[in-house]
C-alpha cells in the first residue's frame, strides 16, 4: 500500500511553484519566510558579536 503512495508522490517537488486561477500561492510567502528567517539569524549573530566585543572591551579595561 505504501509503495503505491510513494510512487504516486514521487514526482512532487516540495519547492515547486503552485499556481491557481488567482495566481501563485506559495512563492511570495516562502520568499518572505526565508527573508525573515535570514534577517533574524543575521540579527542574532550581530547581537552576539556586539556582546562579545562589549565583554572584551570590559576585560581590556580591567573589569569583569
Amino acid at each position: 500500500m505504501f509503495e503505491k503512495i510513494d510512487k504516486a508522490l514521487e514526482h512532487i517537488n516540495p519547492f515547486e511553484e503552485v499556481s491557481s486561477d488567482s495566481g501563485s500561492m506559495i512563492p511570495e510567502h516562502v520568499e518572505k519566510f526565508l527573508k525573515d528567517k535570514r534577517d533574524m539569524e543575521h540579527k542574532k549573530k550581530e547581537d552576539e558579536m556586539v556582546k562579545n566585543w562589549q565583554d572584551e572591551i570590559e576585560i581590556n579595561k580591567g573589569g569583569k
